[in-house]
């Protein structure tokens, strides 16, 4: 039994199954995964964000304090153009909101476990 709730393990794994499948079939899962598919679909976004990982990876290998701050710095402006396409806004709203509701669910099920 698993915290006597008259639960075996595999009705646990069951049930943890259609939480799962409960979460991966909602409104907002299936909107952020098309939002998701439509930012990796859009050149201007995907070149910004090759750029943008190309100065993270540059700035992770020099080794000059100064122009590491200046590529980090071009690697943000490079992230905040990111950030200002609608679409990622969008997709950042949902994404938080979703986190939110799963925290949420986290933290109810370690209160119940108490």
């Amino acid at each position: 039994m698993i915290y006597n709730h008259g639960m075996d393990s595999k009705q646990f794994i069951e049930k943890e199954e259609d939480i799962t499948k409960a979460i991966l079939s909602s409104d907002i899962y299936l909107q952020m995964k098309a939002l998701s598919q439509e930012i990796d679909a859009n050149d201007e976004i995907r070149a910004l964000a090759e750029e943008r990982d190309d100065l993270y990876f540059q700035s992770a290998n020099e080794r000059d304090e100064k122009k590491k701050r200046e590529i980090l710095i071009k690697a943000k402006e490079k992230d905040d153009k990111i950030q200002s396409f609608d679409i990622v806004k969008e997709y950042n709203m949902l994404y938080r909101k979703l986190r939110k509701i799963l925290n949420h669910m986290t933290d109810s099920i370690s209160e119940i476990l108490r």
